[in-house]
């Protein structure tokens, strides 16, 4: 069976990245893993991930720029902290203003784990909608989809007709500028 769902994992601890590996390909995800920075790129940029799950790693700064390289690439992977470090105030906005989804302390459970997955596929699920509906968007300015019949005589006449009447039925003044 072919994973439809890509995690990247990013962790240095290999006992950790190894346990989770078993825990998220039983549930069939597809799973890399990552145990440094460096690593991550590279992966990141070869295949399209659903989801990242990510330790906060020293120099921290490092980890706000992978999180940000990330979200610029792919707005919709959903991009899940963990940690056993205290996150300070100032750090903790600026991660997720950086674009972290998510964030959860250590120690934490498995089925923890599992649903901030479910709950990261369905937030990407929504932003890849998104998306698509503004493409679809035909009144969007530019849109190439619009037809250039679209905005003539006939079409300016037929939408003044309904301003009338919608201004005479309900009373306000008729605005001449939408």
């Amino acid at each position: 069976m072919v994973a439809q769902n890509w995690i990247l994992f990013i962790d240095p601890f290999k006992n950790l990245i190894n346990a989770y590996r078993m825990i998220l390909e039983a549930e069939q995800y597809g799973v890399d893993t990552s145990g440094n920075l460096e690593e991550a790129y590279s992966r990141f940029g070869a295949r399209d991930y659903s989801v990242v799950i990510i330790e906060y790693f020293p120099p921290y700064d490092d980890t706000h720029q992978i999180i940000r390289w990330m979200k610029e690439r792919r707005p919709e992977a959903y991009i899940l902290m963990v940690t056993n470090v205290t996150v300070e105030e100032a750090d903790y906005g600026r991660l997720f203003s950086l674009g972290l989804d998510d964030l959860i302390l250590k120690p934490y459970s498995p089925e923890k784990i599992l649903s901030h997955i479910q709950k990261g596929l369905r937030q990407r699920e929504l932003t890849l909608k998104k998306r698509e509906l503004e493409e679809q968007n035909v009144f969007a300015l530019g849109s190439p989809k619009v037809p250039k019949s679209f905005f003539n005589h006939a079409f300016f006449q037929k939408i003044l007709r309904q301003e009338v009447k919608r201004a005479k039925r309900h009373g306000p003044p008729f605005p001449l500028f939408w």
